[in-house]
């Protein structure tokens, strides 16, 4: 029919068909040929060759089968698989793409069997260059092409390509690759992501006040270590490189490590494991660690990091030990806190809040509880304080009683503080302290003063009473004592006047010392009488100038140390507040007995001087006579006690005990220094105010 066909259309002939062959054997055959026309237009011969091309058949449709099978097998592969060609003009074309060509470069395969452009157009511009070098350079040298770039499609984010292949050189002089492209975005996303990750941990690692190390699991050697590490332990990261924790005797305690070794073992982790540890320095701290296996190239190891809670540890300790002397003031004193918190109704309340109601510790705090045990006059009052001040943020300070739980009545101080924030209350805070003994002292105390005035008036009139018996006493004494000295001195005096000639030596020597006898009888009499009305004398509160005073005293003994050779060093005293004849009398006993005690010393050296402290004047007589030891110091200012005998130094004992009552009145102090042979210092203070006499 084609050679009919064609004859009649009188073309030439270009026909492939197949022929059956007498064997059965179909072959295929491609016809070409040409035809010859007579004058009028008539066919007349067809002249042609015939070539069996049966192979040529097979073969292209081996190949159509194979891309048929190519393009089956990539069309759901998201990557690329490609034939890329360099021709010999240096364009480039694309005759092989699947269709992950759409996933790669957002175009089709038949896009870019002729023309590269599709390709070329969405290469990052910043990579471009580089792909292209790395191409050319695989054509030259005829070496695999692998490359990383991005392409930036329209509409897309940026992609990152990995592309590999293979190069052959065609007889044409053309270069074709043979690979595949895939799309590594998520890849280089999670190779940042990982970067950043990584940085990150490597600024807390190095930064980190705590220390951090990594170990091998292996053998339980340091790997790194952070300066942290350093700033705990002591120890530069060079230093533990290699090296266990055994070998740099960090860990204090051989069972705990045991059992840190294996819960981390069991677990593959540790949290907070407390325990002491060791530094370089040898200094011992409280650590707490925390550990994990993790893998670095393949090999398991264990991250670790301490935390250094020495201080806290101290504080922990200083702030149970406050809480314990709390609870011990809190037992002692009956005091307790609470607390309430008004939006969920919820409150606490000390131990010592429950004993106050006589309550189990280990009872639920309860307001609503605490309000039932005041007793029925008091529980009005509670309740509206409590109220306002949840509703008006108004404190309350009230002393109240209670019936607790085992019945007992007791007075208590209820404190109630609200915390105010953002103009409501949200919490109340306060205080309940048993005041039961107190108010029984209260009670007491009115009871005390409602009989205290009648007892003033009686205390008065026998004070009164004693004072006039003491004086009708003082009268007697004065009186009843000195009438048998008259006596005596009296016969005495007869006896010397009348039969002196005719008495012995021995006789008139008995007679003198009767003498002496009574009249220092006499001087005894007057001195306690003296004593006496010094204690019941009223102080005359004046400015007394004490050097004018000690003069008038220096001036009185003159006729007694007429014939004696003696220094004196009288320095300019102060004025001060007191009772001129009372402090006359404090001079004249301790200079008279400067003078007297001095009296065997040749030259004899007596000093008036002072010295002022922050509250007084402090005034002292200096001898150096004959002194006294120390040890009987205490006897000094007692009635009739003397250091010295009778013989040796005339007195009556009473003179210092003068001055300490002149001195005490005027609210002041005495006391002596001494060394026997050496001299004595007789001291007195007297305040400088006024007010400090009263």
């Amino acid at each position: 029919m084609k050679i009919e066909e064609a004859l009649k259309k009188h073309s030439n002939l270009l026909n492939d068909y197949r022929v059956v062959l007498p064997d059965g054997n179909i072959r295929w055959i491609s016809a070409t040929g040409e035809g010859y026309y007579a004058e009028n237009g008539q066919p007349i011969r067809m002249v042609g060759i015939c070539q069996d091309i049966t192979e040529r058949k097979l073969t292209e449709e081996n190949i159509r089968k194979k891309d048929t099978e190519f393009r089956k097998l990539s069309a759901n592969v998201p990557d690329l698989i490609y034939q890329f060609t360099r021709k010999p003009d240096g364009s480039y074309c694309v005759p092989i793409a699947s269709e992950g060509i759409w996933n790669i470069f957002g175009c089709h395969p038949e896009d870019v069997v002729d023309d590269f452009g599709p390709i070329g157009r969405v290469i990052y511009p910043e990579d471009a260059e580089r792909v292209i070098r790395d191409i050319e350079y695989s054509a030259e040298h005829l070496t695999y092409f692998t490359c990383e770039f991005r392409v930036l499609i329209p509409g897309r984010e940026i992609q990152w390509i990995y592309s590999n292949s293979t190069p052959e050189r065609l007889p044409d002089g053309s270069t074709t690759w043979y690979g595949f492209n895939v799309d590594i975005t998520q890849k280089k996303l999670a190779e940042v992501a990982l970067k950043v990750s990584e940085e990150k941990f490597r600024k807390i690692f190095l930064t980190n006040v705590d220390a951090i190390t990594i170990t091998r699991l292996e053998d339980g050697r340091f790997v790194t270590a952070n300066n942290g590490f350093k700033q705990i332990f002591e120890y530069s990261e060079d230093e533990i490189v290699g090296k266990t924790t055994l070998e740099i005797k960090m860990w204090i305690d051989a069972e705990d490590r045991k059992k840190f070794v294996s819960e981390l073992q069991t677990k593959g982790t540790v949290e907070n494991f407390e325990t002491k540890l060791g530094t370089k320095s040898g200094k011992i701290i409280d650590g707490l660690i925390s550990a994990a296996f993790i893998e670095m190239e393949g090999v398991t190891h264990i991250l670790s990091t301490t935390k250094d809670i020495t201080k806290r540890k101290l504080t922990e300790e200083a702030l149970q030990y406050n809480e314990a002397l709390l609870r011990e003031v809190g037992r002692i004193a009956h005091v307790g806190g609470w607390d309430f918190d008004p939006a969920t109704g919820k409150s606490s309340w000390t131990d010592q809040v429950a004993l106050i109601h006589d309550l189990d510790p280990e009872t639920p705090a309860s307001v609503a509880l605490s309000l039932t045990y005041y007793s029925e006059q008091s529980r009005p009052i509670i309740e509206k304080a409590f109220r306002e001040a949840v509703e008006q943020a108004k404190s309350y300070d009230l002393e109240l009683d209670i019936i607790t739980a085992k019945g007992n009545r007791k007075w208590i101080r209820t404190i109630g503080h609200p915390i105010v924030e953002d103009g409501r209350v949200v919490k109340l805070q306060g205080s309940m302290q048993d005041i039961t003994e107190r108010k029984k002292a209260e009670e007491e105390v009115i009871k005390l003063n409602e009989t205290l005035e009648w007892r003033i008036e009686d205390r008065t009139a026998r004070l009164k009473e004693a004072n006039q018996e003491l004086e009708a006493f003082s009268y007697s004494v004065s009186h009843d004592l000195r009438a048998p000295l008259r006596h005596i001195n009296g016969y005495v005096e007869l006896l010397n006047g009348r039969f002196r000639d005719k008495l012995p030596e021995q006789a008139l020597h008995y007679l003198a010392t009767i003498t002496n006898a009574a009249q220092q009888m006499g001087t005894l009499i007057d001195d306690l009488l003296q004593f006496s009305r010094t204690g019941r004398k009223e102080m005359s509160k004046v400015k007394v100038e004490m050097n004018v005073l000690v003069n008038e005293v220096l001036e009185k003994l003159k006729p007694d140390v007429e014939n004696r050779q003696i220094t004196w060093k009288v320095q300019e005293l102060p004025a001060v507040f007191g009772d001129y004849s009372l402090l006359k009398q404090v001079w004249v006993n301790l200079l008279d007995n400067a003078v007297k005690y001095t009296k065997s010393k040749k030259s004899a050296e007596i000093a008036i001087e002072f010295r002022e402290e922050k509250d007084n004047f402090v005034f002292y007589i200096r001898d150096n006579g004959v002194g006294f030891d120390m040890k009987y110091a205490h006897k000094l200012f007692g009635v009739f006690q003397r250091l010295h005998t009778q013989s040796d130094f005339e007195g009556t004992g009473i003179g210092l005990a003068n001055v300490q009552r002149i001195v005490n009145k005027h609210n002041g102090q005495v006391w002596a220094e001494a060394e026997p042979g050496i001299g004595a210092t007789f001291y007195f203070s007297i305040p400088k105010n006024k007010e400090d006499l009263t």
